[in-house]
């Protein structure tokens, strides 16, 4: 085997493991949802939709650095 002193690999637990499937679970149940509640709405919305959250990322973003200071 070749080590590479850079590299270093982890493993989940069981425990991890049940954990792991719990979160993807829930994503996927929150990914449908999120599709069910957008939908409804045109290109046109969703436009402005994404334009909100892009900038409402920004500002939280800047807020974050702020903090970090």
């Amino acid at each position: 085997m070749n080590f590479n002193k850079r590299e270093v690999n982890y493993s989940l637990t069981q425990e991890g493991k049940k954990l792991s499937y719990i979160h993807d679970e829930l994503h996927e149940k929150a990914v449908k949802k999120y599709e069910e509640v957008l939908k409804v709405f045109d290109n046109d919305e969703m436009a402005v939709i994404v334009e909100f959250l892009k900038r409402s990322i920004e500002e939280l973003k800047k807020e974050e650095d702020g903090l970090n200071d």
